[in-house]
């Protein structure tokens, strides 16, 4: 549908091209959203649940290549410190 009766065919043509590239846009954003939600989700209920979820325990199958390396680092510290205890106490 032309925008106007004036509107040259390829100006209306990228015109299209851009509608339809905010669309993908906004689509894709609201997939990530929803993934973050349903993420938030399932920690809620395995912060709500952890006598019997204990969090180290969780499947890291499903977590993403970004949260797999936070967890490596946040483990990474963790056993540094944990050598670093030890061998004060030694």
């Amino acid at each position: 549908m032309p925008l106007t009766e004036n509107t040259h065919p390829l100006v209306e043509a990228q015109q299209k091209v851009k509608i339809n590239e905010i669309i993908q846009c906004y689509n894709e954003a609201n997939r990530q959203s929803d993934a973050t939600k349903e993420k938030q989700k399932i920690l809620a209920q395995q912060a709500s649940g952890r006598e019997t979820n204990l969090w180290w325990e969780a499947d890291i199958e499903k977590l993403s290549l970004q949260e797999l390396e936070d967890l490596e680092s946040h483990y990474t510290k963790h056993i540094n410190k944990l050598y670093s205890t030890k061998a004060r106490k030694l």
